[in-house]
């Protein structure tokens, strides 16, 4: 290369970085530090969410449940509707209910056994068992 051509091609650098490319271990180092934050919090999204995920789907089976037995409840004359029963399996669930009498009405409350999450101090996991009630009033025609 000619001397003053050299002279040009220095010029247009800056200063001490003539003849360098690529990065610096430093630079790789802090991209690496990024990337694996990012991706660290990645993960932790997606087992949030697949958590939720099941609890949604408990949940609604759940309340699948619950509409069936409600419904039967329902179709049944109200006369014919009383006492208690034992525990029905329906599903993954064992349900039972209890039917109170009142003046107009009857209050039924059912429960339910089965999977569900269990709340833990600041966690929430599966459990192959978990007990829920729900309460409603059946109307006299």
């Amino acid at each position: 290369m000619a001397p003053r051509a050299r002279a040009r091609a220095l010029r247009l650098c800056p200063e001490g970085k003539a003849g360098r490319s690529g990065s610096t271990i430093v630079e790789v180092l802090s991209a690496l530090i990024v990337l694996t934050v990012g991706v660290l919090g990645l993960v932790s999204t997606t087992l949030f969410v697949v958590r939720q995920t099941q609890a949604v789907e408990m949940a609604t089976e759940r309340a699948m449940v619950l509409q069936s037995v409600i419904e039967r409840l329902n179709a049944t004359p109200y006369s014919e509707v009383a006492g208690s029963t034992g525990p029905e399996k329906i599903g993954s669930f064992d349900v039972s209910w209890t039917v109170y009498e009142g003046s107009l009405s009857k209050r039924v409350v059912l429960e339910t056994i089965g999977p569900g999450l269990r709340y833990d101090s600041a966690q929430a996991t599966p459990a192959p068992s978990i007990s829920k009630t729900f309460e409603y009033r059946l109307l006299a025609r």
